[in-house]
């Protein structure tokens, strides 16, 4: 992961077929329904199944707010958390086998005591060498060792522990590759500490789904990224899931057409990996987030609930095998966390309100998981809709899981690229054979609306996405 500060968690995962090189078509007339079948890759899941899409927020302890992240996660919604539970390799094994369990195990058992569940991050250090020998360094056979020894011991021990979630990030952030400051960063090294801690999670439990590299898509060229994949993907790395960041990319933005940035980038992630042999590999988007407050450099607050809504929804609209996406952080630790950064959390600034207040992007999520209840739709046609186009307005439509005849429409004008501002205007949506449905907005007001004659509702697009639902 990336060295910002940060937060994650939560649960529902979906599949759908990718086209290669392509994004689904746009139809003609909103009456028109493009139905796409989702394909199932195969992956080898833990005893207790995982949701099929799997939202997730990071969520750092510390400063006195543990419990009220976790109190307040819960009433949110999630059920998964990444980033509370330290598995730092140097604060657990402080010399050769000598293990130190307590602070881990007191993590762990808070988690269970809330509810949720941790998605481990087997991290390799930042520094040139063993935790407790800088003369062995990354690309000593040693360390290689040491690293699987250490996922083996972690998983081995928490594998059974009612807050694991069966999935593992593992390798590190994007500066131990894209920036050459830190040592042995090349993918002749990256890979062997890759398939070392894949083999010792194997191991200890074969069922553990590990996400691999967990790489930013937005530090390095188009060039330099698949320069560096390439010689990866030939020393055949280990790996589950694939893990990508987008960070902070508008939802409904491509940088360029073969580029790897955002959301709509994982289009080419998908792409290149297909092309490499792993084409039965899932993604998993591993970090991505958006700066809220103008004076940071950040979105105003409304748009930047918007941003995280559009990718929740982009996101399982792409075909691209997607299993979850992890945003960068519930509350900053201070509003100017870090000097010319944005502001990424969900909540309010430690700084700003004590307890932390709820930002229009947290209550617009409680929206989404809670009253929608988005996660239980798979994705099912894009009716109308271009990426990097300020208009016409994007309306997708999805299916409810255990009941295909209850469907749930969802419409939003995307911000254009330059900063251009969203397009408003009417769309119309058949909900026949339904004659009335409930439209809900984004921070959850819900009204009934009544088709006419030929089952059509009429729905303003704005920026702020709607929700159109039938069958409840």
């Amino acid at each position: 992961m990336s060295n910002q500060l940060s937060l994650q968690r939560l649960g529902t995962v979906f599949v759908v077929l990718f086209l290669v090189g392509c994004v689904p078509a746009k139809t003609t007339a909103p009456t028109t329904m493009l139905i796409q079948t989702p394909t199932v890759m195969p992956v080898t899941l833990p005893s207790s199944r995982l949701p099929d899409f799997i939202p997730t927020v990071r969520a750092y302890g510390g400063m006195g707010y543990d419990e009220f992240q976790r109190s307040s996660m819960t009433e949110l919604g999630l059920e998964y958390v990444q980033g509370l539970v330290d598995f730092t390799w140097g604060s657990i094994e402080r010399g050769d086998d000598v293990w130190k369990w307590i602070a881990t195990d007191e993590q762990m058992d808070k988690l269970a005591q809330a509810g949720l569940k941790v998605i481990a991050f087997i991290i390799c250090p930042k520094s040139p060498g063993l935790p407790w020998d800088e003369t062995i360094t990354r690309d000593d056979p040693r360390f290689v060792a040491e690293y699987g020894e250490f996922a083996y011991e972690v998983v081995s021990r928490y594998h059974a522990h009612a807050a694991w979630s069966g999935l593992v990030a593992v390798w590190g952030g994007s500066a131990d590759v894209w920036d050459h400051n830190y040592p042995a960063t090349d993918p002749e090294v990256v890979v062997p500490l890759l398939n070392a801690a894949y083999d010792g999670i194997k191991r200890a439990d074969p069922t553990t789904i590990v996400i691999g590299f967990n790489f930013a898509t937005t530090a390095h060229s188009i060039e330099e990224w698949e320069e560096y994949h390439t010689r990866a993907f030939a020393l055949s790395p280990k790996f589950d899931w694939y893990g990508a960041q987008s960070h902070g990319v508008l939802a409904t933005h491509l940088e360029s057409p073969g580029a790897y940035t955002g959301v709509v980038g994982l289009l080419n992630v998908r792409r290149f990996l297909d092309e490499h042999g792993y084409a039965d590999r899932p993604l998993w988007l591993n970090e991505g987030g958006f700066g809220c407050g103008e004076d940071l450099g950040g979105l105003p607050e409304q748009t930047h609930a918007e941003q995280v809504i559009e990718t929740y929804i982009v996101a399982r609209a792409l075909n691209v095998s997607l299993k979850g996406w992890v945003y960068f952080e519930y509350f900053s630790k201070t509003h100017l966390f870090e000097e010319g950064a944005a502001d990424m959390g969900l909540l309010s600034a430690l700084d700003e309100h004590d307890p932390p207040q709820p930002r229009l992007a947290w209550r617009a999520l409680q929206t989404m998981i809670k009253t929608v209840r988005f996660f239980d739709y798979d994705f099912d046609s894009r009716i109308s809709g271009e990426y990097n186009q300020p208009g016409p307005p994007f309306i997708y439509r999805f299916v409810y899981r255990e009941r295909p005849t209850s469907k749930l429409w969802v419409v939003f004008s995307p911000q254009g690229v330059s900063k251009q501002k969203p397009i408003n205007q009417d769309v119309t949506i058949n909900i026949a054979p339904a004659t009335q449905a409930s439209l809900i907005t984004m921070l959850g007001k819900k009204t009934t609306i009544t088709a006419d004659g030929s089952g059509n509702v009429t729905v303003t697009s704005t920026s702020s996405p709607t929700y159109v639902k039938i069958g409840e």
